[in-house]
């Protein structure tokens, strides 16, 4: 984050906010008035923060703010104490001459930091004062909350994403294993898995690479990959063989049940602190499932910022449907085909 953001359009700097957050005294201050709201406390309940206090009554724009900043750590729900520090922050900073003025006086009119500050210097106090993961943004996905034995159909029109895409995933399990964490495999995991091995294969001094990376891969994994080759162009351009799967230049055949998967292999950066996930790696896109009996789903990736699906048209039964989905603010690595860099 860059100290000194022109807020107000105006060429006008304001770079108090992002220096006294960062002072150690001050954060000292914060800490001292979170600790006499939470009383010893992890969380508390949004209800009982608004209720008779400084934010009970907050303009539209603050309260936009204030969802923001309570839902850091992706429950909206509750308060942590590093949320409650930004949140007295920018009531204690009230905007005076285009400078934020800290003067331990905290509240929410017009002129405080919850009323003026922009969503850059937010971010800058975020930065500033969250020191650990509150923010992390991926998960592991506690699958016992679905019901897996539902029809196919059922769990695929699913309106949550992740219950979506957990049947498309089951459909897509191999029955392979990976020794290393004794963890079962879907063919678009392994697509990710074994091109990242490729990835970090390339300084071995292979004399046949294309069957030494291979041979590495079987031992490391216990996972068998047959026929690799590649094209000119790197990523999308290989193809392979794993179990009754081949894999062609982005498209996943499966040759005894007829199931066909698209799939875009991408670099994901972290370039934005609400990009989800919140780290740097490659990430498997599952564009187009078809189950070789007149099934198929489509999904549509419109988040820029987000590597969950937006929205899905799917056939299933006959019948089509559209689905859209809630923004995602954790994911699990595991179910999008993410793997950290």
């Amino acid at each position: 984050m860059v100290d000194g953001v022109n807020g107000l359009g105006d060429g006008k700097e304001w770079k108090k906010i992002d220096d006294t957050t960062k002072n150690k005294d001050y954060q000292n201050t914060l800490d001292k008035a979170m600790n006499s709201i939470m009383d010893g406390k992890d969380t508390i309940s949004i209800d009982k923060l608004r209720k008779n206090s400084l934010f009970a009554n907050l303009s539209d724009k603050a309260q936009e703010k204030f969802n923001y900043i309570a839902g850091i750590d992706g429950d909206n729900t509750t308060i942590n104490a590093e949320e409650l520090k930004v949140l007295l922050s920018l009531t204690d900073a009230e905007l005076k001459d285009n400078t934020f003025v800290f003067d331990g006086s905290f509240n929410t009119n017009e002129k405080s930091g919850l009323e003026q500050a922009t969503d850059k210097e937010i971010e800058a106090v975020i930065k500033n004062l969250v020191t650990t993961d509150t923010r992390k943004k991926i998960e592991e996905l506690d699958t016992s909350k679905y019901n897996r034995s539902k029809a196919f159909a059922d769990k695929v029109i699913s309106g949550d994403v992740d219950e979506s895409m957990l049947a498309i995933q089951d459909k897509l399990q191999t029955g392979f294993v990976d020794k290393r964490t004794g963890k079962p495999l879907s063919i678009t995991q392994l697509v990710m898995l074994f091109e990242d091995f490729v990835n970090k294969s390339y300084d071995k001094g292979y004399q046949n690479f294309y069957y030494d990376v291979t041979v590495d891969f079987e031992k490391e994994t216990g996972i068998p990959v047959k026929d690799f080759g590649r094209l000119r162009c790197m990523g999308d351009g290989d193809s392979f063989t794993i179990g009754d799967w081949t894999y062609e230049q982005g498209k996943l055949t499966n040759n005894k049940t007829g199931e066909t998967v698209q799939m875009k292999r991408a670099t994901w950066s972290n370039t934005a602190d609400n990009t989800v996930p919140a780290a740097d790696g490659y990430v498997g896109l599952i564009q187009e499932y078809s189950d070789g009996q007149g099934n198929v789903v489509k999904y549509n990736y419109e988040d820029g910022e987000n590597i969950a699906p937006t929205s899905a048209n799917i056939l299933v039964n006959g019948e089509t449907k559209n689905v859209d989905y809630e923004r995602k603010e954790s994911i699990d690595q595991s179910l999008y085909n993410f793997i950290v860099r």
